[in-house]
């Protein structure tokens, strides 16, 4: 029992460190960028133009609240522009946003390092890397310039009303965040915004969500596509670090397969002379191997509760407590785009697969207990030869 108990113990732990990791991942990639379904034009994907905005007024958000999905909708612009400070000049990648819908959906004011997310007068909010190359400070003056909407010149002169610390390193460098009426005023287009970030209440739902709203958008030329469509690369790397979780997890079962099995032998050879007293006195020998095989799998039915009993309450205060990282493994997490805090997932998904993998394992190992006894000589195993 306690074998197959540290069994479901190590298993459960690797599977929601895994499933935890990606989650985090996902999470982040999704809402600092294309969000779970992202409504444009559907020319935008291959040209993201600023030609190719969309409106987005009350007419619209009406029509969307029709459908039968609860969701948040989440407005952007974005578009490159030069950035200068005062000795400096660097790209940037202008986000026009509004500030309640991105603290709604991503927590964007807990991320202000500085100042704060834009104040009474407006101003920016730039990446902290961005804002040290172009060492500027909060209070002070960002020129930027770049081409606005069909072909306008945009200019305009902002100071720095925070700074701002993403999970994702390479945005720390670009980022410049604008309300988005002024970038809608500094790109010369009202009423027209760059995609709109759609947030369903359950996100299981996107798929369903993307087909309804382009089906009701469709003749005027606006599509929705869900991160999974705008994040192949990420469905790539995740297939990837979950095929390799496997292997690992694949290793681990067949140590944790030998060592059931090793203390299913030791059990089994040391009760041989039992087994022959008892088939010496009358017991049928089927019923005994199946008295065996009921036995040991009622230890490892055992074992799994137990191992899902402890390991659940463990999981979940992790879950509320991720460890956080430190050293190379800081280094790694923001390389990925993640914070560098160790994950753990509470999938029920998780508890059901482990244990019925260990419990599994456990009825194969049975057999051997079961084909013991069928061919146990009983008269040499009641004597102890």
């Amino acid at each position: 029992m306690s074998s197959v108990f540290f069994a479901v113990l190590l298993a459960l732990v690797a599977e929601s460190i895994n499933e935890g990791s990606h989650d985090a991942l996902i999470e982040t990639s999704v809402k600092l960028s294309t969000g779970y379904v992202q409504m444009m034009d559907t020319g935008y994907r291959a040209t993201p133009s600023l030609d190719l905005a969309i409106p987005w007024n009350e007419s619209y958000y009406e029509r969307l609240s029709t459908l039968p999905f609860k969701a948040g909708y989440i407005p952007r612009i974005q578009n490159f522009v030069l950035a200068a400070g005062p000795r400096k000049t660097s790209g940037a990648l202008i986000q026009g946003i509004i500030p309640d819908a991105e603290n709604d959906f991503n927590a964007l004011s807990s991320k202000i390092i500085k100042g704060s997310l834009f104040d009474q007068k407006g101003g920016a909010v730039l990446g902290r890397e961005l804002a040290e190359y172009l060492q500027v400070q909060v209070g002070d003056t960002v020129v930027v310039i770049g081409q606005g909407y069909q072909g306008t010149l945009a200019s305009g002169k902002y100071h720095v009303a925070g700074v701002v610390k993403l999970s994702v390193k390479e945005l720390n460098k670009i980022t410049f965040f604008l309300p988005l009426e002024e970038a809608q005023r500094l790109f010369d287009m009202p009423g027209l915004v760059t995609q709109v970030l759609v947030n369903p209440e359950n996100p299981e739902q996107a798929p369903e969500l993307a087909s309804a709203i382009r089906t009701k958008f469709q003749s005027e030329g606006i599509t929705a596509l869900t991160w999974e469509e705008m994040l192949p690369e990420l469905l790539q790397a995740l297939a990837f670090d979950t095929i390799s979780n496997r292997v690992l997890l694949a290793i681990l079962y067949v140590v944790v397969g030998f060592g059931i099995f090793g203390t299913v032998l030791t059990m089994t050879l040391e009760r041989t002379r039992e087994f022959g007293m008892l088939i010496s006195i009358g017991m049928k020998r089927k019923l005994l191997a199946l008295t065996t095989v009921v036995e040991t799998l009622l230890l490892g039915l055992s074992g799994v509760l137990l191992g899902v009993a402890v390991g659940f309450p463990i999981l979940l205060y992790m879950h509320f407590h991720p460890i956080p990282l430190g050293g190379d493994l800081q280094a790694i997490a923001d390389d990925f785009g993640i914070e560098p805090m160790l994950y753990f997932s509470i999938k029920p998904v998780i508890f059901l697969v482990q244990g019925l993998v260990i419990l599994l394992i456990s009825s194969l190992i049975a057999i051997y207990p079961y084909r013991f006894v069928m061919k146990l000589n009983f008269l040499k195993a009641a004597r102890g030869d």
